[in-house]
């Protein structure tokens, strides 16, 4: 597993299909670079502190995320995406935290 540990809000995912987050700070994901037309990411969110920011389509690399909105993870959570070769789609995501039940 591919670790993003600092507050890039760009990373790169050449390494690999799975990464996790482990931000000390506060991070908005605008983009992800390095992507290759085809390729699935699975990220796993191993802190609360990472928001990744939908784009729309807009940039290169940005991100397309169910309901048109950011969506701030929570230590358990995942989401995937597949990337087109311009853009990053969402393809799924679950939501593993610990309810209050």
């Amino acid at each position: 597993m591919n670790v993003w540990e600092s507050t890039d809000d760009t990373p790169n995912v050449d390494k690999g299909n799975f990464y996790s987050t482990n931000n000390k700070k506060a991070t908005k994901i605008t983009a992800i670079e390095k992507g290759t037309e085809g390729q699935q990411i699975t990220i796993l969110i191993l802190d609360n502190l990472t928001t990744l920011q939908h784009g729309g389509a807009q940039k290169n690399d940005d991100l397309t995320l169910s309901q048109a909105s950011n969506w701030l993870g929570a230590a358990g959570d995942t989401i995937t995406l597949i990337y087109t070769g311009k853009f990053w789609y969402e393809t799924g995501r679950s939501d593993n935290t610990k309810s209050g039940k």
